[in-house]
């Protein structure tokens, strides 16, 4: 038989929760703050570099593209979190909070594909496709390319530039942008059901709108199949990394990768116009931009590079690639 005084003892942490619950239900939610977002499989990101994943079920026009949100709890769910003291610790279960989202998973072997014109006639496809995961940047053309730059996508970032370039042709028409919008659904046809992930600030120059509306368009008119994701803040690693100015889009990728993958292998990052034994190297693998400054005022690719290069010396799980592949 239970004894009388634990009878008692149960009685009063009723009467105390109650008695909690009516005092915290004057406030209608409760902040949660959090330093790491988990997954289902207990695998944590820090938030600043989270990338939120909409489930695919998620119709565009439901996209909030909330960020710097932390979860807000109930009374009754402050109150379980805290009678389990659960509500103090910093890594939250993403899913208990949001349920329209997802984090990624973590990955053994990555490629991060630059388009550096270093990775014409590189031979390195077959390998890149053979990376558990692979990231891309700004719709670069795969079509034509494969044997370089292979043809596997698992997330593709957009910059703020690459994103308004294509709300404008998917927007505005003129005299040939059926064939600019031809070449870009070509090229997120090879993205084949992957991610199309904006990682900076959704406020700035109508990010979101223009984001929801090439989503839209993909979706819609043209019924092709892409997932859509964001960062839970605006990518700014520029202090952390000792950067004098804005990091690229190829540098942005590596430091949101270095918390996903165990592996990491980059190509296509060379800022150089010459190799070393002055032959001279295109821009981009698939075209040349003529008087390309590498360091200006808004990036400094020689900086990065130095960067990317210390830490595959001095880092087992960092290559970087700047031979040909066979």
């Amino acid at each position: 038989m239970v004894s009388k005084t634990r009878w008692r003892q149960v009685g009063i942490l009723m009467c105390a929760s109650f008695s909690l619950y009516v005092v915290l239900s004057y406030q209608q939610t409760y902040t949660k703050t959090c330093k790491r977002l988990c997954n289902t499989l207990n695998e944590c990101f820090k938030i600043n570099q989270a990338v939120l994943i909409y489930n695919n079920d998620v119709d565009e026009k439901k996209m909030s593209f909330k960020q710097n949100q932390m979860p807000e709890l109930s009374p009754f769910q402050y109150i379980t979190e805290f009678l389990s003291g659960s509500f103090n610790k910093r890594d939250c279960l993403l899913n208990s909070y949001f349920s329209d989202i997802q984090l990624p998973t973590m990955q053994h072997t990555c490629a991060i594909v630059a388009s550096g014109g270093i990775l014409r006639g590189s031979n390195c496809g077959d390998e890149i496709n053979r990376h558990d995961f692979v990231f891309r940047a700004n719709l670069a053309p795969i079509q034509g390319y494969t044997a370089d730059v292979g043809y596997k996508t698992n997330i593709t970032m957009l910059n703020l530039e690459s994103l308004a370039r294509i709300y404008r042709n998917f927007t505005e028409k003129t005299s040939d942008s059926h064939v600019v919008e031809d070449m870009i659904l070509n090229r997120i046809r090879f993205l084949n059901d992957s991610i199309l992930w904006f990682g900076k600030s959704m406020q700035r120059q109508d990010a979101k709108i223009k984001l929801k509306k090439v989503i839209e368009v993909i979706r819609k008119k043209h019924n092709l199949p892409v997932r859509v994701a964001y960062s839970w803040k605006s990518i700014s690693i520029e202090r952390y990394w000792k950067l004098l100015h804005h990091a690229t889009t190829g540098f942005n990728m590596y430091a949101v990768a270095a918390q996903i993958c165990d592996n990491i292998a980059l190509y296509g990052f060379y800022p150089y116009s010459e190799l070393d034994d002055g032959s001279h190297i295109q821009h981009h693998y698939y075209g040349d931009l003529k008087h390309f400054f590498y360091r200006s005022h808004v990036h400094n690719m020689p900086l990065e590079f130095s960067k990317l290069q210390n830490d595959a010396m001095t880092k087992d799980n960092v290559r970087l690639i700047t031979k040909p592949c066979k």
